[in-house]
């Protein structure tokens, strides 16, 4: 085998083209489905990868042969794809240079695949083979098998003796010609043998070729493709992809150069501004900066410059904070000539990088130009994150900065505008010479023109001066293909008021052209409100699964919709909010649309999910996607029944609680379940996970499998259910840790070669914490005391830094313990020698370590009477939390806030009080929703403040304010 090593062109999608003759080889198609999909689907999400098995299966339908676009489709799905794999049977297929329906479609094809007009006499199968391999021998991965003719002999001769026609056809060669033809491509695909994976000439039965396929596939995928998928470096190819949309996107620009010209004029400065590009969806912004910087890498006169940009959302994990950040640290560093020795990893940590890279730039005597567009597009993390959190407040002198976003975006437009004093840019509607420029300019792309009264009539269009508009109004023209009916296509579309109107008209053309008769349902409809109604996005084999889409009819749906959709990571959602809206109105007018489409997508997730076996972590992207979709649809679907099943299934809850446990504690309010009955459902779902991890070993009949407790220690869900539980229920939480301390203390005692020295200690220490927290003080303080006497000796003997932090955190556990039993002196012991280990002994705890100390020692000088300390303690507490949670609010800052308001009232700063306050309201509620007891509370502290002020009005709408959210959770708890 010798070939071209070729990286996937999909990095998260892995696509086999499977080539073959309509009629008689289905049971190689049904061998390869059944037995060897499932097999390579497994090892491609190993590697984080989705695969998709591209199999046209032409049929000579009365729509293909019409629109003839057999052979265009056919090839431009071969053209995306990594492996292609041709089997024959004794038919050659679809051929003959007289045919006008099969010349149809090679006229059609011979435009993007000139080579074509050499071979209008060879079937569609072999025009793959030729595009596939033949015409440039080991360019693609390539197998190719063709069955020996005894095998079609016998099938045939069994339908001639049952008088069954059609199978006598199928196992029967067309012609004498046919044959001819045949033998040629045989010979032809022999001589390139060496090029290929592999070329098998007489395979027996369609069982063997499948077999034989699949082995040269697999080991194609593990020695070669999916191992360079792993190393291979993508920071070029994402950089190609952010300077083919710059490409792009600068060749349609037109509008005000007045923009271009200040910006151009702001580079020149001696005391440069940051500037926010705003306006509507569709108005230009990212072609008025891609037109700007095209125009200043080009020039000679700004050669000292040193530009980086980012496109959100136009290219692979453009739209992943952590990803952008690191690109462009990368970037600056690049054109600065530095080499970083290690990647940050935390998120303050790129924030500060990034601005030690632009003073880097400015020490070498280069301007730095930084440019984002599309920040709307970024993906929050997180529903507590500050607006652009991740963008440096104090940028050094010099950069120029150009920010833009949509007008929509008023949070991030606050925040540069007013906050960091951006100078704010607002896109205009195009003039009637930019509209006419436009136009000119993306009908020439296609090869088209308008005439002058046409031309006149778009630009008179009010609407048309939204660049949105205009470019959608153009699209539409350029696919359409009844010249004397311009006129009144064009009258249809700019009569139309608004953008999604307008794409209304689009949904109506996309019908026509892509709703076929061989299927019989709504494609359109179905593929739109499936992407639509979904949570975030589909790939193209969720769209055909859900509703079972021929790939021969979804490809071509997919080559029309590439203008008005944004794929990446194999993930399709739509480009605009517009369009989004029109699918709505169009297809979900009704509650019972929305349902239908919703049930649609709820069964196809439910099947996905039946699939994955009881261990965890089988296929994380699939685990990862229902965790992300099946609740919030069982949600807008208002089923709560579903909701409640959704979040109770143990790999979804993993994964909501490590990307979004805020988000699931509040799906979980939503069903008004106690959270002590929540943490009982969750119990009998352990109870289960346990016999399917027994069952599962069983069945596998492995001799070094875990055991099932094992199995369930390592999932870590019994800790993340305590986590997560412990500050609702704290009997719930106690239940998980004894649960969990019971299982893994047995397991250790059972298999103690399986675990550390100190996993049994540990374990008994969290589980003292959690008595503690439920208020089983006594049982909490003789079993710390217990872990503290191991700890101490383990210390003595060794003192390493694991043992010292071991240590301390028994110390820090008893100290706890009697705070909460009152017991100040105690307490202010045991937190005491905790300070001076960690004062002593720096190296082995976390900033989190310290901040949990400060705010504990905050709180006993709080009851202690001695608020100064208690304002000082809180006060490094807070800003240690500001480090830690960088950029995020969580519950945690919220209750500091709330100790901190409290250490301000008791020393009679009822001003600075009083923000604190408001503060952590604003924290609670972002993170926990509005209703909660906790909010409730710093509420009725906002009425003690205004009480010592003697304003009983106000504190009396702030105690109202929280009586009524304790009278609505208490309706809740009386219903449950």
């Amino acid at each position: 085998m010798t070939l071209q090593t070729r990286a996937l062109q999909d990095k998260k999608t892995c696509r086999i083209f499977f080539s073959s003759p309509f009629g008689g080889m289905e049971n190689e198609r049904e061998e390869l489905t059944r037995r060897y999909f499932p097999k390579i689907h497994h090892l491609c999400s190993l590697h984080g990868i989705q695969f998709v098995a591209v199999d046209m299966r032409w049929g000579i339908t009365s729509e293909a042969s019409s629109s003839a676009q057999v052979i265009n489709i056919c090839l431009r799905e071969l053209d995306r794809s990594d492996i292609f794999v041709g089997f024959f049977g004794q038919r050659y297929g679809w051929f003959g240079a007289e045919n006008k329906a099969l010349q149809a479609n090679f006229d059609n094809a011979v435009q993007h695949y000139p080579w074509l007009d050499r071979f209008r006499d060879k079937s569609v199968t072999e025009l793959e083979f030729l595009h596939g391999h033949l015409n440039n021998p080991g360019d693609m991965p390539s197998v190719m098998c063709f069955r020996d003719k005894a095998y079609d002999d016998i099938k045939r001769q069994e339908g001639s003796d049952i008088g069954n026609k059609k199978q006598v056809f199928k196992y029967s060669a067309e012609s004498e010609l046919s044959t001819q033809l045949m033998d040629d491509l045989k010979k032809r695909v022999q001589e390139t043998k060496e090029k290929t994976l592999g070329v098998y000439m007489n395979y027996k039965t369609p069982a063997e070729g499948a077999e034989l396929m699949f082995n040269d596939i697999w080991k194609y995928l593990t020695e070669v493709l999916l191992k360079d998928a792993e190393v291979e470096s993508k920071s070029s190819r994402i950089n190609s992809e952010h300077d083919a949309f710059l490409s792009n996107r600068s060749l349609l620009y037109v509008g005000n150069e007045d923009y271009i010209k200040k910006l151009t004029a702001n580079i020149n400065l001696e005391n440069p501004v940051c500037y926010a590009i705003t306006g509507p969806a569709g108005s230009g912004k990212s072609s008025l900066l891609s037109s700007w910087l095209k125009q200043i890498k080009s020039d000679a006169t700004y050669s000292n410059l040193c530009v980086v940009y980012h496109f959100v959302g136009a290219a692979e994990e453009s739209t992943d904070i952590k990803s952008m950040l690191n690109r462009l640290i990368q970037e600056l560093n690049n054109q600065a000539g530095h080499t970083m020795e290690k990647e940050p990893q935390q998120m303050v940590e790129r924030v500060n990088e990034l601005v030690v890279c632009l003073e880097r730039v400015i020490s070498i005597g280069k301007t730095a130009v930084l440019v984002i567009d599309g920040v709307e597009k970024i993906k929050k993390s997180t529903k507590v994150e500050k607006p652009l959190y991740w963008l440096p407040k104090n940028l050094p002198a010099g950069v120029r900065m150009v920010i833009s976003t949509k007008s929509s975006d008023h949070e991030n437009i606050k925040e540069l505008v007013e906050e960091r004093k951006f100078q704010q840019i607002e896109i205009l509607p195009l003039t009637e010479s930019e509209q006419k420029d436009l136009s000119e300019k993306s009908l020439m792309q296609s090869g088209k023109q308008l005439s002058p009264p046409q031309m006149e009539r778009i630009v008179a269009a009010e609407e048309t001066k939204n660049p949105l508009y205009l470019k959608t109004t153009l699209n539409e023209l350029v696919v359409f293909g009844h010249f004397r009916l311009l006129d009144k296509k064009i009258d249809s579309l700019i009569s139309c008021p608004s953008v999604v109107d307008l794409f209304d008209k689009v949904l109506e053309r996309l019908e026509d052209d892509y709703n076929v008769k061989e299927y019989t349902q709504n494609l359109v409809e179905q593929a739109l409100c499936s992407i639509c109604l979904s949570i975030g996005g589909l790939s193209e084999t969720d769209i055909k699964a859900i509703y079972n889409i021929p790939a021969h009819i979804w490809s071509s749906l997919y080559f029309a919709l590439q203008t008005y959709i944004i794929e990446q990571n194999g993930i399709i959602r739509f480009a605009f909010t517009e369009l989004e809206e029109a699918v709505s109105k169009r297809y979900l007018k009704t509650s019972k649309d929305r349902e239908r489409c919703l049930l649609d997508l709820i069964r196809y997730f439910e099947s996905e999910k039946e699939k994955l076996p009881p261990a965890f972590d089988h296929d994380k992207f699939l685990e990862s996607k229902l965790a992300h979709e099946l609740p919030w649809l069982y949600l807008k679907l208002n089923d709560i029944e579903g909701l409640q099943k959704s979040l109770l299934d143990l790999k979804i809850f993993n994964v909501l609680f490590n990307d979004c446990m805020s988000d699931m504690i509040e799906l979980w309010d939503k069903t008004e379940n106690k959270w002590s009955e929540i943490g009982e459902m969750y119990m009998k779902q352990i109870d289960m996970l346990l016999v399917d991890f027994y069952l599962w070993i069983e069945e596998n009949m492995e001799p070094n499998a875990e055991t099932p407790g094992i199995m369930l220690i390592n999932t870590g869900v019994l800790d993340n259910l305590a986590s997560m539980i412990k500050n609702r229920s704290e009997e719930a939480a106690l239940k998980f840790t004894e649960r969990y301390a019971k299982i893994a203390i047995h397991s250790i005692e059972t298999y103690p070669h399986r675990f550390k020295k100190h996993d049994k200690d540990v374990i008994m220490n969290s589980l003292a914490n959690q008595y503690a927290d439920a208020g089983k003080f006594k049982e909490a303080v003789e079993l710390h005391l217990k872990v503290l006497e191991v700890r101490k000796k383990k210390y003595e003997d060794d003192p390493t830094e694991e043992n010292i932090d071991n240590l301390e955190r028994s110390y820090h556990g008893l100290g706890t313990a009697h705070l909460k039993m009152h017991k100040y002196e105690q307490a202010d012991e045991y937190l005491k020698k905790c300070k001076d280990i960690m004062d002593e002994n720096p190296g082995p705890f976390t900033k989190n370590d310290r901040a949990v100390l400060l705010m504990n020692l905050g709180v006993l000088c709080l009851e202690s009477n001695k608020y100064e300390d208690a304002l000082d303690y809180n006060l490094q507490c807070l800003k240690l939390y500001e480090e830690i949670y960088f950029g995020h609010l969580p519950e945690a800052v919220g209750q500091h806030l709330t100790n901190l308001g409290l250490c301000y009232r008791k020393l009679n700063n009822l001003d600075e009080a009083e923000k604190m306050y408001k503060k952590s309201i604003e924290v609670k509620v972002n993170a926990l929703g509005y209703y909660t007891l906790d909010v409730a509370m710093t509420f009725m502290n906002l009425g003690v403040i205004e009480t010592v002020r003697e304003n009983p009005a106000g504190s009396y709408e702030y105690c109202k304010t929280a009586l009524e959210i304790y009278e609505r959770e208490s309706r809740k708890n009386r219903k449950n």
